[in-house]
């Protein structure tokens, strides 16, 4: 607390955590708040708070992220990390940091042996890279579109195979890239 802040102020944490509305863990100074009030909290923000603090939670969160998740003595991290990357909606960002820990964290996933929930994660990636690339394609940005559907279409080939409705919905959605870039050609291929 800052040194000018007032009695009432000072002691509003303790109040919060006697009423059993947070948790203060004093050995990793973390607070914890109850479900009801981050909705309570939620409820009262602007669509565009949200956003923010989205934002700014999976920032938080690339920012703890060990960058390597093969590293034995780095999964307690990962295993902390992962509840809030999935309920953050970590997969939705745009932020190359964030899709990077996402990554680390089906990686994570897969080598500690929960491949439930490595794949679900996975899924979950790709199914927010596909609506990243028609978003962009939506609002005329069609070379970062094509990088994106391209990527994801990969993907979607390794993990579900060539037919799959998902493959091919990405891979219409790659040729419509390619179109909307003025390789006719290509795209008719």
């Amino acid at each position: 607390m800052a040194p000018g802040a007032s009695e009432a102020v000072r002691h509003q944490p303790s109040e919060i955590c006697r009423y059993s509305l947070a948790r203060f863990n004093h050995r990793n100074s973390s607070l914890q708040m109850h479900r009801l009030v981050q909705a309570a909290l939620l409820y009262r923000m602007t669509e565009e708070d949200r956003a923010t603090m989205r934002r700014g939670a999976h920032l938080l969160l690339a920012a703890n992220d060990p960058n390597d998740p093969n590293d034995v003595n780095r999964w307690d991290r990962y295993g902390s990390l992962y509840p809030h990357v999935v309920v953050s909606e970590a997969v939705r960002s745009q932020g190359n940091w964030v899709r990077n820990l996402v990554v680390n964290e089906v990686i994570y996933l897969l080598r500690w042996g929960d491949y439930t929930s490595g794949l679900e994660l996975a899924r979950t990636a790709l199914r927010a890279a596909h609506n990243l690339g028609v978003s962009l394609r939506l609002t005329g940005d069609f070379a970062r579109a094509r990088d994106i559907d391209e990527m994801t279409w990969n993907s979607y080939i390794t993990m579900y195979g060539q037919d799959h409705v998902d493959t091919l919905r990405t891979w219409l959605g790659f040729i419509l890239d390619i179109r909307g870039l003025g390789e006719y050609g290509d795209a008719l291929l």
